[in-house]
């Protein structure tokens, strides 16, 4: 009878020792499930904070772009006519290089 006794009781404390054990284990699982959820949660957040990040950046660089595509035809307009106030100059000055027929410079004195 003692014996019985003593070895339900050795039973008794396996069990509750591997009871305890499966507890702190499903403990563990559960508290890494939620740090690794947070995490994701973290790294979802982070995601959506890059991806409005980047969308401002293109929007930047659009408007960059645009600004850049305006400047450039403007150069070309001030470049043609540059072109074209260096060509009258031109024939200002060879016009005042010849003297007309009178003896006076090209420009009418």
């Amino acid at each position: 009878w003692e014996g019985k006794v003593k070895n339900a009781e050795e039973v008794r404390w396996m069990a509750g020792m591997n009871l305890a054990k499966a507890k702190a284990e499903m403990d563990w699982r559960q508290k890494a499930d939620q740090e690794k959820d947070f995490f994701l949660e973290r790294m979802k957040d982070e995601l959506e904070r890059l991806k409005a990040k980047l969308m401002r950046t293109e929007m930047r660089k659009l408007k960059v772009e645009e600004s850049l595509g305006e400047a450039v035809l403007e150069l070309r307009g001030k470049k043609r006519e540059m072109e074209q106030l260096k060509t009258r100059v031109q024939g200002i000055v060879q016009a005042l290089a010849v003297p007309n027929r009178n003896g006076m410079d090209a420009i009418g004195i």
